[in-house]
């Protein structure tokens, strides 16, 4: 923790783990959301340098620097040769593509025209200016002559759109790209990989944890660090760690998180993700929720991950209630709250009653006795229901033996040999 009780973030890290715009994009969500003043000026100077080594994009940079306010000297004042120099390469450049595309319309050299938007996409992209990009992206696609030029779009518009948090067009170019190419996942597969984390993302945007868990977890390395311009392999695991705590069931956690090599490996890139899966499949609550605790500050600084965390944290937490429960006929609440961290309380009582009502357990509070016990009721009416139903498939067996012995004893059986 910092000294203002801030969480100990590694801006730097940030900063040369991402390609520069997401990089930058990182940084001020950090500098905006910090409760440290130091880690503020940080976010922002990091940003400051990429944006004027690594873009085009003045206009950012002059709101960066306006934030900074003078505070980190005059090494991060407003630069104004600098930004009236790359307006002015900036427009020299923007008129040589749109001539050089405006060309290629006249000769109909499809080709030609589909990269010349792809240029333009990419120098309105290194200008900040996200929405002319995605319209150039997207004019592309009339030009596209093969799956894979399709897909290429589709990656670029995804790209953007994450950038701009528009996940509708993330989810609706991701399935264009998977229409065309069926079989991009044999035969690129890192294509495939880049696909699925944006379908993902799209999916936790929506709040859809378990198609998002899906999604997160049926990556392989193959990702490694090939779509740094979104995310890392850390983000990847520890997203999918989370949205699978709090969405998969005990079966599906041990087959798709702990026992999948692949996503194991990923989780090595997050070893705190990791020691989460772990307690929660060992039972461990009280070092699970210390765990989370710990983690909770890091991660509300996280650019796709700060609108999920009580959410998230509220399902782990509640599927953990449920999990506690099921070896016990009758269950210790002064033990549960301190496995839980809140005793035997009416705090306690009043998540187990809202659990009790969602029929997630079936039980009952005791209050006076400080516990709670499951509902024979519940096991009688299962037993009752087997037994129905063994009685059915008694009857239909007998009858198809009476009506077998039947054809039998009237001589009515047609041989195999006919």
């Amino acid at each position: 923790m910092d000294v203002d009780g801030s969480p100990a973030i590694d801006v730097e890290t940030i900063a040369s783990s991402y390609a520069p715009p997401a990089a930058i994009a990182r940084l001020l969500f950090i500098a905006e959301k910090t409760t440290s003043d130091a880690t503020r000026l940080e976010s922002l100077k990091l940003a400051i340098n990429l944006l004027k080594t690594k873009t085009s994009d003045t206009a950012t940079y002059a709101r960066v620097v306006e934030r900074v306010d003078g505070r980190l000297g005059d090494d991060y004042a407003l630069d104004k040769g600098w930004i009236e120099e790359t307006d002015k390469a900036s427009a020299n450049r923007q008129a040589v593509l749109e001539r050089e595309l405006s060309a290629y319309k006249t000769n109909s050299i499809k080709e030609s025209v589909r990269m010349g938007h792809n240029d333009l996409g990419d120098f309105h992209h290194s200008r900040g200016a996200l929405a002319a990009a995605f319209k150039c992206y997207v004019r592309a696609r009339d030009y596209c002559t093969t799956p894979r030029h399709v897909v290429g779009m589709c990656l670029n518009v995804v790209r953007v759109s994450i950038e701009s948090e528009n996940f509708a067009h993330v989810g609706n170019y991701v399935q264009k790209a998977l229409a065309t190419a069926p079989d991009v996942g044999k035969e690129e597969p890192t294509v495939f990989a880049k696909l699925q984390v944006a379908s993902a993302l799209a999916y936790l945007d929506q709040k859809k944890y378990k198609d998002a868990a899906t999604k997160f977890t049926e990556l392989g390395m193959e990702l490694e660090e090939e779509y740094n311009e979104v995310v890392t392999a850390g983000d990847v695991a520890t997203y999918g760690a989370l949205c699978a705590l709090a969405s998969f069931d005990r079966k599906e956690l041990k087959e798709k998180v702990m026992d999948s090599v692949t996503f194991r490996a990923m989780m090595e890139s997050a070893p705190a993700m990791r020691d989460l899966v772990n307690d929660f499949h060992g039972s461990k609550y009280k070092k699970l929720f210390d765990g989370m605790d710990d983690a909770k500050p890091v991660l509300e600084l996280d650019l796709h991950l700060h609108d999920h965390v009580e959410s998230l944290y509220a399902a782990i937490r509640k599927r953990a209630l449920v999990q506690y429960c099921i070896p016990y006929s009758v269950v210790d609440l002064n033990r549960m709250g301190e496995a839980f961290r809140t005793r035997a309380s009416p705090e306690l009582e009043r998540e187990l009653a809202g659990l009790i009502a969602e029929r997630e357990i079936a039980a009952r509070i005791d209050a006076q006795a400080g516990t709670m016990e499951k509902r024979a009721s519940a096991s009688r009416e299962s037993a009752f229901k087997a037994a129905l139903g063994a009685g059915k498939e008694y009857r239909r067996s007998t009858a198809a033996m009476l009506v077998r012995a039947s054809i039998v004893k009237h001589g009515l059986e047609v041989g195999r040999g006919g």
